[in-house]
């Protein structure tokens, strides 16, 4: 096994935590800093694309993002 690394990431955003998540089963300590002390809504949706939502799943964590989230099928937009 490679030697174990001490490792700090900068954002418990959807990257920040799929990249903990993957340092951690690969045997490294892992810090995660966020700036704010609990997580909370800030009024942002995430909308994971199929290559994320393949990197999710290849994490284990596919079956979660859909429990907790609504699909969407179709998005419309309009600009003025």
């Amino acid at each position: 096994m490679a030697a174990q690394l001490e490792i700090a990431v900068i954002g418990a955003d959807i990257g920040g935590l799929a990249a903990s998540t993957a340092l951690i089963r690969a045997g490294h300590l892992v810090t995660i800093y966020e700036r704010f002390a609990q997580s909370r809504p800030v009024h942002s949706r995430l909308l994971p694309q199929p290559t994320g939502l393949a990197a999710l799943a290849r994490r284990g964590l596919h079956a979660t993002i859909l429990a907790l989230g609504n699909r969407i099928n179709r998005l419309h937009g309009i600009t003025t």
